[in-house]
């Protein structure tokens, strides 16, 4: 459901592929969520609010499951 409120453009460059975070233009409506889901959010904020979205994205090529994936093929 937090993918439904995160825009992320994909740059194909040459020898790899950059993940740039856009700010979405709509307000965020706390509405939508769980107590369960707002908790979890709040968490993920604080824990990565000083990080780059750079950073981040790079995080995610550490996970195995990404590492052994062929170039073309989607992770979902």
């Amino acid at each position: 459901e937090l993918l439904d409120h995160l825009d992320i453009e994909i740059i194909k460059k040459d020898n790899f592929i950059e993940l740039k975070f856009l700010k979405m233009e709509e307000d965020f409506d706390k509405s939508i969520f769980s107590k369960i889901e707002l908790n979890t959010i709040s968490n993920v904020i604080k824990q990565y609010k000083n990080e780059t979205p750079r950073k981040m994205a790079n995080a995610c090529f550490g996970i195995n499951i990404v590492r052994e994936t062929k170039k073309d093929e989607i992770i979902i």
